[in-house]
C-alpha cells in the first residue's frame, strides 16, 4: 500500500528518513530515522513505538539505476530509532539512481511504501 500525502500527515503515522552518504562520489552508506508524526510534526520514533508496530524485519529501501528501471538493489533498515547501513552493494553514484522506494511491513504483514519510486530528476531509465 502506499501512502497517500494526506495520510503522512496523520499522528502517529511512521515513517523512515533516509539520507545518502557519499565516499569519492559513490553511495557508501545509509543513514536512517525513523520518524513519528507528532502534533503537526516529524519526531524521532522511539525503540517501543517502533517494536509496536514494524515487523522485526524493520524497512528496506530499494533503488533503480541506470541503464535500466528493472536495474534493482537495495538494503534493509533495522528496526532500531536510527542508524548508518554500509552500502555492500555495486559502485553507485546518486545520479545513477533512476528512482528509489522506501517500504516497511506492519505487524499485520501490511506492506507500506512511503512514496513510490519517483525518477529522479534528470536522470531517465529505460523501461
Amino acid at each position: 500500500m502506499t501512502r497517500t500525502k494526506a495520510s503522512l500527515t496523520d499522528d502517529g503515522t511512521l515513517a523512515i528518513f533516509i539520507r545518502l552518504v557519499t565516499a569519492d562520489g559513490a553511495v557508501s552508506a545509509v543513514d536512517y530515522k525513523w520518524m513519528k508524526r507528532a502534533a503537526a510534526a516529524w519526531v524521532p520514533a522511539t525503540a517501543q513505538e517502533i517494536a509496536m508496530t514494524i515487523s522485526s524485519e524493520g524497512g528496506f529501501i530499494s533503488f533503480h539505476t541506470l541503464p535500466s528501471w528493472s536495474n534493482q538493489s537495495g538494503l534493509q533498515l533495522p528496526a532500531e530509532p536510527s542508524g548508518t547501513v554500509a552500502w555492500d552493494g555495486a559502485l553507485m553514484h546518486p545520479n545513477d539512481i533512476c528512482g528509489l522506494a522506501v517500504s516497511f511491513d506492519d505487524k499485520l504483514g501490511m506492506r507500506h511504501f512511503i512514496g513510490g519510486a519517483d525518477p529522479n530528476p534528470g536522470v531517465t531509465c529505460t523501461p
